[in-house]
C-alpha cells in the first residue's frame, strides 16, 4: 500500500531533512527489542499532519535515530478499514475539522483498541474537548480555577431551558447570576461564534468573535443586546485582563510554553507580522500556573495540549481546552518539544533506549529564545542567549549545567534558565560597571499620568418636590420601602421614572391639584412643579433610547407617615427615620419626595477626539523621537513593555470613562467606532476617585475653593484677595480688602494674571 505521506513530504522541511519510511506492509506488528527503530504513525487530517510546526517536530524527533514516521493521510483515514491502516508502535492522533472533512474520531479509536498502540494524546478524552460543559465539568473535579458561570442546555425535547431567565442587563439561572458584560459560548467546542454583550451603562451592544478572516477576529454590533435561544451556551462573567489573552501549551506534565496576543476584545485586528503570521509574545508563567497546566494535561489525558488562561486581579483562570496544539515560529520550543517527546514514547515503548545518546542532536536556533524573556508584544525582536554548551539527555534540554526541565515544581524551565542567563551575564550587587554609565543602556521603568476628562456639555440639574402617587411609588420600589433614596440610572429604571411622569403630565388635576380654584400659593406651586415635570420628561425622551452613563435621576424622602397615622418629615436629609419606644420599626409611608433629575455633562465630539490624540502624542511624541543611535523612538523604545503592563483607572463619571477609553484607543493604536469594547477590556473604574481624600479634607477644600474663587472674581485693582498673610502669593502687592455682603463683580480676564503670579511663585 502506498500513501501520500511519503519521506518526501519532509524532506523539504528547512530545519533538518531526514529519511521518513512507508511502513505500513513491512512493520513488525509487536515491538521487537532487536527491532532498530520505534514506529510513530500520524495519524490526522492532511492540514495538521503537514503543518509547518508538525514537520519541524517530526524532523527534530527522526533525528534522533531511534525513531521512523509514517503519515497515514486522509485517504487512508477516510476511506481505508482500519485493518489496512499502517502498523506502528505509537500513535498521535487528534480529531480536527477542515475544509468540509471531519476527523473519524471513532474509527481511530477502534484502530487504538484492536493494535493496542501506545496512544500519546487520549482518544476517548477528546469526546470530552468537543463539549465545553463536560471541560468545564472536568476543571471543576480537578480543582482547577474558571470563570464564573452558568449552562443553559437546550438539548431536551421542549428545545428551551425554563430555568432561564434574561433581563436587562443580566442573565439567571437557579439562583447564579451572571452581570453584563457576560461571554456567551456555544456547548459545542468546534463552534468559534463567540459574543460578549456589554451593559447600558456603557452604551450596550455585542461583540462577536468569530476565527480569525484576514485581519479580523471580532465585530461590534451596536444595538445587539439580547442573548441568542438557538442552542446551549455557557454565560460567564467578564474577566478584566488587561486587553490580552494567554496561550499555554504543554507537552507532557512538566513542560509548558505560555504566549500572550492582543486580546479580540479590545477592537478585533490581528497584528500580524512580516510572515504574516499573527504576533505574540512569550511570557513567564508563575507557580501557580505551571501547577494548572500540569493538571489540565493530567486530567484530560492529553500530553500535548493547548488551553486559554486569562489573568485577572493575581489569578489565572482556564477558559478553555482545546487539545492537540503547537507553537508556530518557536525553533527553541521544537527542539524541547521534541526532547520531551522523546522521553515520554520510549519510556513507555523502549525505556531500554533512554540512556542512549542521540545520534544526530537537532539544531538551535540561537536567535529565538522563545518563551524566555519579555519582548515587545506587537514587534518581536530577535534575542540571542548567552554561548554556552548545549546537549540533550533523556530527552531533556540542558543550558549549562542546569536542566531546562528537571522537576514538577518548574514546568517551564525554559523561563528561568534564560533569567539566570540573563543574571550570570549582568553585574551582581555590590559591583558596578563604567560600561553604560551615560545612561545609554538604560530603560524606563514606569510611567505615571493624571489626565482630565476632554470638552463636556454644560451639566444640568432639575429639582422638583412631588406628592403624586405614581413617582412616590417609584421611591417605595427602588429605595427598598425603607425611607432610603431611590437612585435611578439604569435604562429600565429611567424608562419607569419616565412612564410615571407621563401618567402625572397626562392628569394633572389629580396628580398635582393643578385646579384654577385652589388658593393662589397652591396654584403656583401646583403650577411650578408642572412646568418642572415637563423639563424631566424632555431630558428622559432626547435620544429615543436610554444609554450610555451621563443620565440619572434621584428621589429623596422629605416626608412620611406612620401606619397610625403619626407624620414625621426630614427636608433633604433623605436619612431613615428612627424609633427609640418601639423594640418593632414600624412600616412607613412615603407621602412627599424631592426628584433631582441630573443630565449633561457628556463628553462632546472634540472632548473624545481631543483624548484619542493625547493618547496618540503621548505613545509617539511625548518622549524623544531623535537622538545618536537608537536614542530616539519615543515611548515605544523606552518602555518596551507598555502594551501588556498597562493600567488605567477612572471615577465612575461617564465623561472620566469615555476619555480613558478615547485616550487608551489612541495610546494603542486601536480601531473601531465604539468605545465600549475598549472601556470594559481595559479600562478599571474605580468611584472613590472622585473623593480620593475623605470626608476629613473637606473643610480644606471648601477654603481652598474660597480662596481661588476670590481670586478669580476680586474687583480689587489687581484683582488679589488674601484672607490671611501668606508667603505664597508675592508681598510687594497688597492684598485688598474685601467686605462681606459687597457686590463682586466677576472679571476672569484681569484676574488670571495674579493666578499665573501666584502659581509662579508656588513654583518657586
Amino acid at each position: 500500500m502506498e500513501f501520500p505521506s511519503s519521506a518526501s513530504n519532509l524532506k523539504r522541511c528547512a530545519s533538518a531533512p531526514y529519511e521518513m519510511h512507508d511502513l505500513g506492509a513491512s512493520h513488525v506488528d509487536e515491538f521487537d527489542p532487536s527491532h532498530n527503530k520505534v514506529v510513530i504513525g500520524v495519524c490526522a487530517l492532511d492540514k495538521k499532519a503537514r503543518s509547518k510546526p508538525m514537520k519541524e517536530i517530526l524532523n527534530r524527533i527522526l533525528s534522533f535515530g531511534v525513531f521512523e514516521v509514517v503519515i497515514f493521510g486522509d485517504d487512508c483515514i477516510l476511506n481505508e478499514p482500519i485493518e489496512s491502516w499502517p502498523k506502528c508502535d505509537v500513535l498521535i492522533s487528534f480529531f480536527s475539522q477542515e475544509e468540509g472533512k471531519t476527523f473519524p474520531l471513532k474509527k481511530a479509536e477502534a484502530y487504538a483498541k484492536l493494535t493496542g498502540v501506545f496512544l500519546l494524546n487520549d482518544l476517548e478524552q477528546q469526546y470530552v474537548l468537543l463539549d465545553r460543559r463536560k471541560v468545564y465539568q472536568i476543571l471543576h473535579e480537578n480543582n482547577i480555577a474558571t470563570p464564573p458561570h452558568l449552562v443553559v442546555s437546550r438539548d431536551g425535547p421542549t428545545g428551551d431551558d425554563p430555568d432561564f431567565e434574561e433581563e436587562e442587563d443580566l442573565v439567571r439561572k437557579h439562583g447564579t447570576v451572571i452581570y453584563k458584560p457576560f461571554v456567551e459560548k456555544p456547548v459545542d467546542g468546534e463552534d468559534h461564534n463567540i459574543m460578549i454583550y456589554y451593559p447600558h451603562s456603557v452604551g450596550g451592544g455585542m461583540k462577536g468573535l468569530f476565527r480569525k478572516r484576514d485581519d479580523r477576529s471580532s465585530e461590534f454590533h451596536a444595538g445587539w443586546n439580547n442573548v441568542r435561544r438557538d442552542g446551549s451556551f455557557i454565560y460567564e462573567a467578564y474577566l478584566r485582563t488587561g486587553g490580552t489573552d494567554v496561550k499555554v501549551y504543554t507537552v507532557g506534565p512538566d513542560y509548558a510554553h505560555a504566549e500572550a496576543r492582543k486580546s479580540p476584545t479590545v477592537d478585533g485586528r490581528v497584528k500580524r507580522g512580516a510572515d504574516g503570521k499573527e504576533v505574540r509574545y512569550p511570557v513567564l508563567l508563575s507557580p501557580p500556573e505551571k501547577e494548572i497546566a500540569r493538571r489540565v494535561c493530567l486530567a484530560f489525558k492529553q500530553n500535548v495540549c493547548g488551553f486559554d488562561l486569562l489573568r485577572c486581579a493575581k489569578k489565572s483562570y482556564v477558559c478553555d481546552v482545546n487539545g492537540w496544539s503547537f507553537v508556530k515560529n518557536s525553533c527553541k520550543y521544537y527542539d524541547d518539544a521534541a526532547g520531551v517527546i522523546r522521553t515520554i514514547i520510549l519510556s513507555k515503548v523502549a525505556p531500554h533506549k533512554l540512556q542512549q545518546l542521540p545520534q544526530n542532536q537537532p539544531r538551535i536556533c540561537r536567535n529565538s529564545l522563545s518563551g524566555s524573556i519579555m519582548v515587545d508584544p506587537f514587534e518581536l525582536s530577535s534575542y540571542s542567549p548567552p554561548d554556552r554548551k548545549f546537549w540533550t539527555r533523556t530527552g531533556f534540554a540542558y543550558v549549562g549545567t542546569r536542566p531546562l526541565l528537571h522537576s514538577r515544581s518548574d514546568h517551564c524551565g525554559l523561563h528561568e534558565s534564560a533569567r539566570e542567563s540573563e543574571e550570570d551575564a549582568s553585574p551582581q550587587v555590590g559591583e558596578f560597571s563604567d560600561e553604560h554609565t551615560d545612561g545609554s543602556n538604560e530603560e524606563l521603568r514606569c510611567v505615571l499620568a493624571v489626565i482630565r476628562h476632554g470638552d463636556r456639555t454644560p451639566k444640568q440639574k432639575i429639582k422638583v418636590a412631588v406628592t403624586a402617587e405614581p413617582l412616590i411609588e417609584l421611591l417605595q420600589k427602588y429605595g427598598n420601602g425603607k425611607g432610603n433614596q431611590a437612585k435611578l440610572k439604569s435604562p429600565a429604571q429611567l424608562q419607569h421614572l419616565l412612564d410615571a411622569v407621563r401618567i402625572v403630565l397626562e392628569k394633572p388635576q389629580e396628580h398635582l391639584g393643578l385646579d384654577r380654584s385652589a388658593l393662589s400659593e397652591d396654584y403656583d406651586e401646583a403650577s411650578h412643579n408642572f412646568r418642572k415635570l415637563r423639563q424631566v420628561r424632555d431630558v428622559l425622551e432626547q435620544g429615543g433610547q436610554f444609554s450610555g452613563i451621563n443620565r440619572k435621576a434621584q428621589l429623596k424622602p422629605l416626608k412620611w407617615v406612620v401606619m397610625d397615622g403619626v407624620s414625621f418629615s426630614e427636608e433633604s436629609s433623605g436619612s431613615e427615620v428612627t424609633y427609640e419606644h418601639s423594640k418593632r420599626k414600624p412600616q412607613v409611608r412615603v407621602t412627599r419626595a424631592l426628584l433631582i433629575m441630573k443630565h449633561g455633562g457628556v463628553l462632546t465630539h472634540q472632548g473624545g477626539m481631543q483624548a484619542e490624540q493625547a493618547g496618540s502624542m503621548f505613545r509617539t511624541s511625548f518622549y524623544p523621537q531623535y537622538g545618536p543611535g537608537d536614542a530616539g523612538g519615543g515611548l515605544l523604545r523606552l518602555h518596551s513593555t507598555y502594551r501588556h503592563d498597562l493600567k488605567i483607572y477612572s471615577s465612575d463619571e461617564g465623561r472620566v470613562q469615555m476619555t480613558a477609553a478615547a485616550f487608551v484607543k489612541g495610546l494603542l493604536d486601536l480601531e473601531g467606532t465604539s468605545l465600549a469594547p475598549i472601556l470594559v477590556s481595559l479600562v478599571k473604574k474605580d468611584a472613590s476617585m472622585l473623593d480620593a481624600f475623605g470626608k476629613g479634607a473637606s473643610e480644606d477644600i471648601s477654603a481652598a475653593k474660597h480662596i481661588l474663587y476670590m481670586l478669580l472674581n476680586s474687583n480689587s485693582p489687581d484683582g488679589i484677595y488674601i484672607p490671611e498673610p501668606s508667603p505664597v502669593l508675592d508681598p510687594s502687592s497688597p492684598p485688598a480688602p474685601h467686605t462681606p455682603g459687597s457686590p463682586v463683580k466677576p472679571s476672569p480676564g484681569p484676574s488670571l494674571t495674579p493666578c499665573k503670579r501666584a502659581i509662579g511663585a508656588v513654583g518657586g
